[in-house]
């Protein structure tokens, strides 16, 4: 969403509006994106009704009660907060939420709103979907001629729902926006296939969908750290080791290299110290306490949960290769990402996965610890591994750039 929302406001030759949500204004409000970029993680700054009168006192949106609007606020929520907070401390208490609801109205209140007219393009890289009244929003933009263009994505929860953390949210935005939409833009074949089999099977009306590329190419010179000092920091030799990079969740299946390092320690076979590399999502404390806690492979799997760009990119590119046992992807990022860097993949034979160049992975069934590990057998031999990073070599990294220009030639109708 960033790379191309960069790309978007770099564009001189577009009339570009940025909005986001606002649940207590009940509307898409304007943002000043280069702006709210440069504080990401802290604020965001709206554009206000009246930017002339506020231009000594930007609202922006924080997490504590020293926003600066708060000048603007009736003294008497104003103070009553402060209250709340030095006197009380009670934080969490329902008077505490209610004046800060109270708060986020009024300042909300004076947000530009995004007022659509016909004809207008509508382009939605994620969304609020599990908040029926943003839904309705779209809808009503529909309606007063707006055209709708959303990203799928994946479906995650409607294919293998079993893996997803929450799946009637995503439904419904599929279900209620899609249809109206001018077209869906979908990240790889395996995802337009899904969606369109889904909509057929609940009978509703399929837009045009279209495919883009994701670009890969993100910054990722070489990373100027000292390498004895991350080699120390996550115990590791460089090229003596293997990357598994994602959210740590259900569907990524970490559990299967789990059970594949445990086989291969009962048949006497050594691998490379795997490091994965991800945030810990739903439903994993249990397989991660047995990784950690087994000692037939806690000493040849690490897990980093926080892990910065810089340390991410020397991990990549001093590592033999990279790992990828997922049982569904919308879009094989880390796998690109570890190709741009000249690192093959050992991957997963199933959906957008299937879509990986093939002369730069090996894939294999991801049920199968038998086959997960004859792949990485496979790799670990050296003629194999030369050929394979050789490959990686030759391979074109698809830039943003282009990806950019794929989604604007479709929000312009035409063909890609």
């Amino acid at each position: 969403m960033d790379e191309l929302a960069i790309r978007f406001l770099n564009d001189t030759s577009r009339e570009t509006h940025f909005v986001t949500w606002v649940k207590e204004a009940n509307a898409m409000c304007e943002i000043d994106f280069a702006k709210t970029r440069s504080l990401r993680g802290k604020h965001i700054a709206y554009k206000l009704i009246n930017q002339d009168a506020a231009a000594n006192s930007d609202i922006q949106s924080q997490p504590s009660s020293t926003n600066p609007s708060e000048r603007q606020i009736g003294p008497f929520v104003k103070n009553s907060i402060k209250k709340v907070i030095v006197k009380s401390r009670f934080d969490r208490t329902p008077l505490y939420k209610k004046l800060l609801e109270n708060k986020k109205l009024l300042e909300s209140s004076l947000y530009k709103k995004y007022n659509p007219s016909k004809d207008d393009v509508f382009f939605i890289p994620w969304g609020e979907w599990w908040d029926q009244n943003w839904l309705t929003l779209l809808a009503n933009y529909h309606a007063r001629g707006v055209r709708l263009y959303p990203i799928s994505h994946d479906i995650l929860p409607m294919v293998v729902p079993h893996f997803s953390g929450n799946s009637a949210s995503l439904e419904n935005f599929v279900s209620q926006i899609f249809p109206l939409s001018t077209k869906v833009l979908a990240v790889s074949q395996s995802s337009k296939a899904d969606l369109t089999e889904w909509m057929k099977s609940k009978s509703l009306a399929i837009p045009t969908i279209e495919v883009f590329r994701l670009g890969e190419d993100f910054t990722f010179k070489t990373t100027p750290l000292k390498d004895r000092d991350v080699e120390s920091r996550y115990g590791i030799k460089k090229d003596n080791y293997l990357v598994y990079v994602s959210t740590i969740e259900p569907r990524k299946n970490h559990l299967l290299l789990y059970y594949t390092y445990k086989l291969a320690a009962s048949r006497g076979i050594s691998l490379p110290h795997l490091v994965i590399i991800g945030r810990v999502g739903h439903d994993m404390e249990a397989i991660l306490g047995m990784i950690r806690n087994d000692p037939q492979v806690n000493t040849s799997i690490s897990i980093e949960n926080n892990v910065d760009d810089d340390d991410l990119n020397w991990l990549y590119q001093h590592s033999r290769f990279a790992v990828t046992s997922s049982f569904y992807e919308g879009w094989g990022m880390s796998v690109l990402e570890s190709i741009a860097r000249g690192k093959p993949v050992v991957c997963s034979n199933t959906s957008s996965l299937l879509e990986m160049p093939d002369d730069c992975v090996i894939r294999f069934n991801p049920s199968s610890t038998d086959e997960c590990l004859a792949a990485l057998q496979e790799m670990l031999e050296p003629s194999t591994l030369k050929k394979y990073r050789n490959n990686t070599k030759k391979y074109k990294v698809h830039s943003w750039d282009a990806s950019y220009n794929q989604v604007i030639a479709i929000l312009d109708g035409e063909s890609i």
